[in-house]
């Protein structure tokens, strides 16, 4: 049982220790704010918690448990609140996620390359249907 037990707490361990490295490597790698904070918020949260749980694995009496689970408890709320205050607080400064810059570009490029297709069309009927009179453009006199 002590073996087994041994195995889950390494097993736990280094995939925490993975999250946490990973998390780091986010924050290097990453684009823009919004990305760097959301691979710090979850992955270090999820890495501190298997490194905890991994801990409450060995622990020999009850207090050091419920220490370790009191300890995630704080850690979950204030990271999580931490990063979504400063999310909020960037988004209310007017800096956009990188991947929203790129749709609205995607887009823009869209919407003017309809227009023009648009306006190529038009004009290729505009051509195919013969000159209005100038009969056509007075309006018709309404009889009593």
């Amino acid at each position: 049982m002590s073996a087994l037990l041994d195995v889950a707490t390494l097993i736990l361990l280094l995939l925490g220790s993975f999250f946490c490295i990973t998390a780091g490597v986010g924050l290097i790698r990453m684009p823009d704010f919004y990305t760097r904070a959301h691979s710090a918020s979850i992955l270090d949260t999820m890495g501190a918690g298997l490194i905890l749980l991994g801990l409450a694995l060995q622990a020999t009496d009850y207090l050091t448990i419920l220490k370790l689970f009191f300890i995630f408890f704080f850690l979950l709320v204030t990271s999580l609140a931490a990063i979504h205050a400063l999310a909020q607080t960037v988004n209310l400064v007017g800096i956009n996620p990188r991947l929203a810059t790129i749709v609205k570009r995607l887009d823009k490029n869209k919407t003017s390359q309809n227009a023009s297709r648009n306006n190529s069309q038009n004009n290729s009927q505009n051509n195919s249907e013969p000159p209005a009179t100038a009969d056509s453009d007075k309006p018709e006199s309404v009889e009593e």
